[in-house]
C-alpha cells in the first residue's frame, strides 16, 4: 500500500526531508547525483489498528498548557500567531510506525509570509480501540 501524497511527514530534522540529494557541480557546469538518501516505507495493510484522535480544540488546549514540542524556534522574541494546524505525521528514526500529530504553524510578526515558528503535539488520545 501507498500512504497518500496529501500526508505530511515530519522527522528530527524538519528543515531536511526524507528524500535529499547531493549535486557535484563539474568544471563546466554540469551537475551529477553524488548521494541520493530516502527512506522508503512499505505500508502493510494486514497490519491494522484504530486509534481515538483528540479533537483539535483539545490540541490546542495542550499546546497553549506547554504540552508541544517546539521543532521551528522564531528568531524574534515576543508573540507567536498560529496560522495553520495540521494533522500528519512523526517519524522517529528508532520506530517502525508513523506517529499521528498535529502541526502548529505561526508568524511571529503580522507582516511575514512564511511560517518562523513550528510545535508538533501527539494527536493520539488513547489507547488502542482495536487490533
Amino acid at each position: 500500500g501507498k500512504l497518500d501524497d496529501k500526508w505530511v511527514i515530519l522527522n528530527q530534522t524538519p528543515e531536511e526531508s526524507i528524500l535529499s540529494l547531493t549535486l557535484f557541480t563539474n568544471k563546466e557546469g554540469s551537475d551529477f547525483p553524488l548521494a541520493i538518501n530516502y527512506q522508503q516505507f512499505v505500508v502493510d495493510p494486514d497490519n491494522k489498528g484504530s486509534y481515538e484522535i483528540k479533537s483539535s480544540d483539545l490540541a490546542w488546549q495542550e499546546l497553549i498548557a506547554g504540552q508541544g514540542i517546539v521543532i521551528k524556534t522564531p528568531t524574534q522574541t515576543g508573540g507567536v500567531a498560529i496560522k495553520s494546524i495540521t494533522l500528519g505525521y512523526f517519524l522517529e528514526e528508532s520506530s517502525d510506525y508513523l506517529q499521528p500529530i498535529y502541526i502548529f504553524e505561526g508568524v511571529t510578526s503580522p507582516d511575514k509570509t512564511v511560517f518562523d515558528f513550528t510545535a508538533i503535539l501527539p494527536a493520539i488520545a488513547g489507547p488502542s480501540k482495536s487490533q
